[in-house]
C-alpha cells in the first residue's frame, strides 16, 4: 500500500507541476501604489513638458539677440559712413572756401584782378538812435569759423 500510495503521489506530481506552470504568476495589486506610479509619470511628464518649453524659451530670447545685435552693428556701420561722409563734406568746404579756389574760379568765370582795389568800410546802426556808425575792425570780435560752429 504503500508502494501504491507513493506510485499514485509520483504519477499527480508531474502533472501538477506542469499545470501550475501554465498557470500566470498572480498577484496582489496595490491601488495605492498603481496611483502613486501614475503620479509620478504624470510629474515626469509635467517637468519634462516644462523643460523643454524654458529650453524653446531660451532658444527665442538667444535668436533676437542675434538679431538685434546683427541691427546694432548695422547701425554702427552706417554711422561710420556717415562720419566719412561728414568729413569730406567738411572737407570740401573748406576747400571751396579758400582763397586760392575762390581766385581761380573767379578767373575761370572771366573776372580779373583789379589794379587799383577799393576797400569798403562795414557800417552798422549806433546805439544811440539810428545814427550809422563806422565798424572799428580792431575792436570787433573775431569772426567764427564755420567748420568749428558745426561741431559744437
Amino acid at each position: 500500500m504503500t508502494s501504491s500510495r507513493s506510485t499514485a503521489r509520483r504519477s499527480t506530481a508531474p502533472a501538477r507541476r506542469t499545470a501550475e506552470k501554465a498557470r500566470p504568476d498572480l498577484r496582489v495589486v496595490d491601488a495605492d501604489a498603481v496611483t502613486r506610479r501614475r503620479r509620478q509619470r504624470r510629474f515626469l511628464v509635467l517637468v519634462g513638458v516644462v523643460f523643454l518649453a524654458g529650453c524653446l524659451v531660451v532658444a527665442a530670447a538667444q535668436a533676437s539677440l542675434v538679431t538685434s545685435q546683427r541691427e546694432l552693428d548695422d547701425v554702427r556701420r552706417q554711422i561710420i559712413e556717415a562720419e566719412g561722409q561728414r568729413d569730406r563734406l567738411r572737407q570740401e568746404l573748406v576747400d571751396a572756401r579758400s582763397p586760392e579756389t575762390i581766385i581761380a574760379r573767379a578767373v575761370a568765370m572771366g573776372m580779373v584782378r583789379a589794379d587799383d582795389p577799393v576797400y569798403l568800410v562795414a557800417v552798422r546802426e549806433a546805439d544811440n538812435g539810428g545814427d550809422v556808425a563806422p565798424v572799428d575792425p580792431a575792436n570787433e570780435p573775431a569772426p567764427a569759423d564755420p567748420t568749428t560752429e558745426a561741431d559744437g
